[in-house]
């Protein structure tokens, strides 16, 4: 079942308490560590990447709190049709065993990230519906979003390469290395997010949404330079649309055709 068969078929009762359809929304979506509240990825989606199709959107950070997105500001345009808490079995039914890079072991991983993690855990699936006065042409009907308290590198690890999948998508956006509570930099290719990205048995993501926008580039720019994204296999297409001063670009997967 497609993801938007399977959205159009939801209703409150089916979202609270229904099975999860982990799969289904893992498939055809859009991956985004370290994301905050930020909305700008699902508007891009929504409005300027409709070839993509993409659906559900998968955000984590470990920053956050069940309160501060319940007080998010919702979309423009739609509401929430329902919701539900979810726990560990409902996204990894069996259960994982992390695969840890080849220099990082579990002792220094988990001191690493307990020194920049301190709320609690938690995920939230919310599915959005659009708005009766608003039509197609500003957005999907219906939209999923995940949103996990948690690790960016582990929680990528225990979806995707779990069930076998990889997001059409990542979104590395500003994600706060160093003094910004990260505890590994997601742009560096030495760095474990990378590996497991690029370890991932399903394959890499097709595109990359990457920011913020380097002072030297131009937005008509080929090649524009960017602060520490060293990712090899990706190449620029395009400014992302909705965010000031082209802050965030577009990249696609090497040899992927157009």
């Amino acid at each position: 079942m497609s993801v938007k068969t399977l959205l159009n078929e939801l209703t409150p009762e089916t979202i609270a308490h229904g099975v999860f359809p982990v799969k289904e929304l893992l498939c055809n979506s859009v991956y985004y560590p370290a994301s905050a509240f930020d909305g700008g990825v699902i508007r891009d989606c929504n409005v300027n990447r409709k070839d993509w199709d993409v659906l559900s959107f998968i955000y984590c950070d470990y920053n956050t709190t069940q309160s501060g997105l319940q007080e998010t500001n919702m979309p423009r345009g739609y509401r929430i049709l329902g919701q539900r808490q979810l726990t560990e079995r409902d996204l990894v039914l069996n259960g994982w065993t992390p695969k840890l890079p080849p220099n990082l072991d579990m002792q220094s991983y988990q001191y690493s990230v307990r020194q920049f993690a301190n709320k609690r855990p938690f995920a939230t699936w919310m599915v959005f519906e659009r708005l009766p006065e608003f039509d197609k042409t500003h957005g999907p009907k219906r939209f999923s979003l995940l949103f996990i308290c948690g690790d960016g590198v582990a929680t990528y690890q225990a979806l995707y390469w779990t069930h076998k999948l990889a997001p059409r998508a990542l979104a590395i956006i500003q994600p706060g290395t160093g003094f910004g509570f990260n505890w590994t930099d997601f742009y560096n290719r030495s760095d474990p997010f990378y590996w497991t990205v690029s370890h991932n048995p399903a394959g890499m993501p097709e595109y990359v949404y990457c920011g913020h926008w380097s002072e030297h580039a131009t937005a008509n720019s080929a090649t524009p330079e960017y602060t520490g994204f060293d990712w090899p296999e990706y190449e620029f297409i395009e400014p992302a649309v909705g965010y000031p001063q082209h802050e965030v670009i577009i990249l696609r997967l090497k040899g992927l055709k157009k």
